[in-house]
Order: C-alpha cells, then sequence, then structure tokens
C-alpha cells in the first residue's frame, strides 16, 4: 500500500485598508489573514507591503522548515567560508550576517557569544522573492480568481506537502 504525503491548505487574504489614526491618518495597511485569522500587518509604503507580510507570517508558521533550508549557509556562516558582515549589538555581542546564495531576500545571522542562529526574511524584496523561498521548503502558491472581485483585496492558496 502506498503512502500519500500529507497537505494542509492554507486561504490567504491579502487585505488593503487607510489608518485613521492620529500619527498615522492616511497611511496604507496591508493586512494578511490566513484561514481568516489576522496573522501579520504593516502600514507605510514604498516597498512590497504583500512580501512584508507574507514573509512574517512565513518566519512565525514555517521556522523549522526555514531552518532546514538554510542549513548549509548556516554551516558556512560559521565555518568562516561565507562573505559576512558584522555587527555590534547594544549587549556588546558581535552578530555575523550573510545573504543565502541563492535566496533574494533571506538573511541568515549567527551571535558569536550565544552561537544562536536567527533567520530573517524581508519581504520588502518583492513577493515573488518570498515565494521563492516558499517553493524550497514545499509550499505551493496560486492567486484565487476572487481578487479580481475588488480592488482592496488578493486572494490565494498555499498548499504545503509534508
Amino acid at each position: 500500500m502506498e503512502q500519500t504525503a500529507k497537505t494542509k491548505v492554507y486561504s490567504l487574504h491579502f487585505k488593503w485598508t487607510i489608518s485613521k489614526g492620529r500619527e498615522t491618518y492616511g497611511y496604507n495597511i496591508c493586512s494578511l489573514l490566513v484561514n481568516g485569522t489576522k496573522v501579520a500587518q504593516c502600514m507605510g509604503g514604498g516597498y512590497d507591503m504583500q512580501g512584508t507580510v507574507f514573509a512574517n507570517w512565513l518566519e512565525k508558521e514555517f521556522a523549522p522548515e526555514l531552518m532546514r533550508l538554510f542549513a548549509p549557509d548556516f554551516a558556512e556562516l560559521k565555518a568562516g567560508k561565507a562573505e559576512t558582515r558584522q555587527y555590534t549589538l547594544q549587549s556588546g555581542d558581535v552578530v555575523f550576517c550573510t545573504t543565502p546564495k541563492n535566496y533574494y531576500g533571506a538573511t541568515i545571522r549567527t551571535n558569536s557569544r550565544t552561537g544562536q542562529d536567527d533567520l530573517c526574511l524581508d519581504g520588502a524584496a518583492g513577493l515573488n522573492a518570498i515565494e521563492r523561498i516558499a517553493n524550497a521548503i514545499g509550499l505551493t502558491m496560486a492567486y484565487s480568481p476572487e481578487s479580481n472581485r475588488s480592488r482592496n483585496h488578493s486572494y490565494y492558496t498555499v498548499t504545503a506537502t509534508k
């Protein structure tokens, strides 16, 4: 008997509104609702806001899968084989950062004192760049025709195969 892969389907709803707040009146707001629950939001403009909220959700929902994807890059970073940038935090800890070779929009970093690895997806790099990373961890993203109903809403279906 052949075993089939488990799949999970997520319904993504990108919703655009305008802030009515005192200090932020008129700012664009992009919210991401996954299966009807708001999971991420960003405000402002001048960058890919859909990519940003999608990246924020991916970081939270698929952290183990992302860490596995970038494990070889973390190994290169720790071995000193990757081109790095060095930052000193207010705590005095030194952090080494690099961008994985094949994934624009991703930054990996390791703390020299604690050895803690960290991953950051920069959604401002674009929804397509973040979608490419999502594809690499086994997610497929499909645009839904329902999006044509309103200019303030975009719908996607993301399927995760594990």
